[in-house]
């Protein structure tokens, strides 16, 4: 069967090749639809600084961070409810038995996070305490204290989890989760866990100076 456009079937190509561009350009679009939500994940001292490094033996805090980042930014904007999975290196970076995720105090509803499972963050997150939307500045969904175990290096991966009563939500935005689904952007963080510094130094540094000039005497005594 011929398609005919503009009356001559020599068109009927080059129109089906044009139809083809614009499907798949329309399907790009689709597949390239901008992130609504920004989930990144911060790796600080106890202190709350952030840091890149850290000897093994010590503790250090894996923070969630999620923020609102629709362009243009809405009138109303703001993260409601957040969900993540975070996957490490145990062998590097341990939590250990009897610590808690510490959820912020605004997604203090409707809270949940496993930890049981070594090297693995399951469903942690919460819902917001405020119907006033917060803005679009970034938020801090929860935090963890986490033992640098041995030395080594260890990137923390988020990823989406979502389920019936802990969907992704954002304040101003009406739809039926889970619609956040491709359009979460997940930010990964790496950090590096260098040996402890070793235990054997001298007392104290004239004390060792006396010890020589010690040594030095009784050598010349000997020899005289």
């Amino acid at each position: 069967m011929k398609i005919y456009v503009g009356g001559c079937a020599r068109r009927a190509m080059p129109a089906l090749i044009l139809l083809a561009g614009m499907f798949a350009l329309a399907t790009t679009a689709a597949a390239q639809t901008p992130a609504l939500v920004q989930a990144t994940m911060e790796v600080t001292d106890l202190g709350g600084n952030p840091i890149t490094s850290i000897e093994a033996g010590g503790d250090f805090l894996l923070r969630a961070i999620v923020q609102d980042v629709r362009q243009p930014t809405p009138e109303v904007s703001g993260v409601f409810a957040a969900y993540v999975n975070v996957d490490f290196d145990p062998s590097v970076a341990l939590i250990e038995p009897g610590t808690s995720l510490d959820h912020a105090p605004f997604f203090n509803i409707l809270k949940s996070g496993d930890l049981s499972v070594p090297g693995q963050i399951t469903a942690a997150g919460g819902a917001g305490v405020s119907l006033n939307a917060p803005g679009s500045d970034p938020q801090l969904l929860w935090s963890v204290m986490i033992h640098a175990e041995a030395p080594g290096t260890t990137t923390f991966t988020p990823s989406y989890f979502s389920a019936p009563g802990e969907e992704w939500l954002l304040y101003g935005l009406d739809s039926v989760p889970p619609f956040m689904q491709d359009q979460v952007e997940f930010v990964g963080t790496s950090l590096t866990v260098v040996p402890e510094p070793s235990t054997f130094v001298l007392a104290s540094v004239p004390g060792a100076l006396l010890a020589i000039v010690a040594v030095r005497r009784g050598r010349a005594k000997r020899r005289k």
